[in-house]
């Protein structure tokens, strides 16, 4: 299912159905990822650089907390083949300013949810 994501993002704007799989591909990415498929290993850096580099160009509902979401499950469950790549991105010849600054995001994000931070936030608040 995860190759068929990938699929989904890379349907060409000009395509009548492209909102619509861009949509679903984003919507059911995190499900896909957290039900650990096999092939995710493999998959797993290259649909995060499909997530990384999608643009809202159908004015899609959610569109940056979706793609946001996509990116941190990947992390998550793939840190360090996802981390390598986004690492060698960040560092890499013409990539804007704003695709560093989501990258960076990511790393941050996924570090706290691997490391327990959220876990602790929220005990701490139920506590209080």
């Amino acid at each position: 299912y995860l190759r068929e994501c990938i699929s989904y993002l890379r349907t060409s704007e000009d395509d009548k159905t492209a909102m619509e799989r861009h949509e679903a591909a984003l919507t059911s990415i995190p499900s896909i990822v957290q039900s650990n498929p096999i092939d995710l290993s493999d998959v797993a850096p290259m649909l995060a650089m499909e997530v990384l580099h999608k643009e809202d160009k159908f004015n899609m509902n959610d569109f940056m907390k979706k793609r946001r979401e996509c990116m941190d499950i990947l992390m998550v469950y793939e840190p360090i083949l996802v981390f390598r790549r986004f690492v060698s991105e960040l560092f890499g010849d013409n990539i804007a300013l704003g695709t560093r600054m989501d990258i960076l995001d990511v790393i941050g994000r996924a570090s706290e949810e691997l490391c327990g931070v959220n876990l602790l936030r929220k005990n701490r608040e139920d506590n209080d």
